[in-house]
């Protein structure tokens, strides 16, 4: 739940129960290479192929889990980014509400989003990150939570540089540009963007 995400003063027990986000998809990750070595782990030469592709991917997967807990460390570590997605939390849940005012329950993220927003932020907010150059893709069906997705990333942004720059100039101005190619998506993507 996002209102969980928007408390500043339990930093422990939220970080404690965002790794359980890497965990379950490492627990994924080791049921998936059971199940191709089950699938392909026969002498042929397809299968053989097919299992080195597999184990190929498998091992990306690996390397998002990784920066997932990274991700959850530089939370734990750095007062500015731990300031910054709380209010970015705080910021999502707001405008969930005023979007959807008779929706029951608090609003929350699909496991994916969480995911995106905490392997994508150290490298979006530190222009030296190692990650830099990486490009993040969300790939998912249309009404499945990608707007969200990279607008909590999106004010993960805006807040940090707005705390880093502490006052002064060099946090204002542009900080992430949105691209639509559909006129009626522009202004339904607009106007979801204007309300967070």
């Amino acid at each position: 739940e996002l209102a969980t995400l928007s408390r500043y003063d339990d930093r422990q027990s939220i970080c404690e129960e965002l790794e359980a986000i890497p965990k379950a998809y490492l627990a994924w990750i080791a049921k998936q290479e059971e199940d191709i070595q089950q699938e392909f782990g026969d002498e042929s030469g397809e299968s053989r192929s097919l299992l080195a592709a597999a184990q190929r991917n498998l091992s990306i997967c690996r390397g998002q889990s990784a920066r997932i807990s990274s991700g959850i460390a530089a939370l734990k570590e750095t007062d500015m980014l731990w300031r910054a997605f709380v209010l970015a939390n705080t910021a999502m849940r707001m405008a969930m509400i005023r979007s959807r005012p008779d929706a029951q329950g608090e609003p929350a993220w699909f496991p994916f989003q969480l995911a995106f927003v905490l392997l994508s932020m150290q490298s979006t907010v530190d222009h030296t990150h190692s990650e830099r150059e990486l490009l993040d893709l969300i790939w998912f069906p249309t009404g499945g939570g990608k707007t969200e997705a990279y607008l909590g990333l999106s004010c993960v942004v805006m807040f940090y540089r707005r705390l880093a720059a502490d006052g002064q100039e060099s946090g204002s101005g542009t900080a992430v540009l949105t691209r639509y190619t559909l006129r009626h998506l522009t202004m339904q993507q607009f106007e979801r963007t204007a309300r967070v």
